[in-house]
């Protein structure tokens, strides 16, 4: 009897604490908290992850492709060489100082019409920085002679009026008249000449200027 209740007293001081820890882990695993279960859907999650709106991009204004400033700089500076063909552009110039000197001339009129229709059909032509110098030198050139070309063209009026005037008064036909007209005559080609001088000193300079800088020859022909 005394053996029995000792083997139930062991029993129970071993089963009590066996039941004992079950009870605390059955407890614990009821206490914490169970993670929210995610479930996924073709276009949404559940309601425990809110859904993401979309951005709508349809408003937006595209933003312009920069244009490399490079391709911007070599497109300048092509253009910037590319003019009408120099030579014939030499020509022109040669031909409205020979029309000048010879205004009544056809056939240069007609080479001056030839060269221009030329100009306007050739295409543009890539042109040297020497080039491009002894052209803008001839331009000077060429406007100055023309200037020069004129004046003196009439200075040799203003002589011949002179000499008329002049034959009047020997002549003795209109008297004072004659006079004041030889007077009116010289003293504008007094003001030629010193014009002629002037434009001269000019050409002088000029000329300096581009002998200087190294011209081609064909300049100042």
């Amino acid at each position: 009897m005394v053996k029995e209740r000792k083997q139930m007293f062991l029993s129970r001081n071993l089963i009590i604490p066996i039941i004992l820890s079950l009870g605390f882990t059955v407890v614990a695993q009821q206490e914490t908290p169970k993670k929210p279960r995610v479930v996924f859907t073709n276009d949404e999650f559940s309601t425990t992850l809110p859904k993401v709106a979309e951005k709508d991009n349809s408003s937006e204004t595209p933003k312009p492709t920069p244009t490399p400033t490079n391709n911007l700089n070599n497109n300048a500076q092509a253009q910037a060489e590319a003019v009408p063909n120099v030579d014939l552009q030499f020509k022109l110039l040669n031909l409205q100082l020979a029309l000048a000197q010879d205004p009544k001339n056809q056939t240069l009129r007609e080479q001056q019409i030839d060269i221009n229709t030329q100009l306007r059909q050739a295409p543009l032509v890539k042109a040297s920085n020497e080039d491009l110098r002894d052209l803008a030198f001839r331009q000077r050139y060429i406007k100055l002679k023309i200037v020069l070309v004129n004046t003196e063209r009439q200075i040799q009026q203003a002589v011949a009026s002179i000499q008329q005037e002049r034959r009047k008064i020997v002549k003795g036909s209109q008297g004072n008249r004659a006079f004041e007209e030889v007077q009116i005559a010289e003293g504008r080609a007094e003001a030629l000449y010193k014009e002629i001088t002037k434009l001269q000193t000019q050409l002088d300079t000029l000329m300096e200027e581009g002998r200087r800088l190294g011209v081609s020859a064909r300049t100042f022909r």
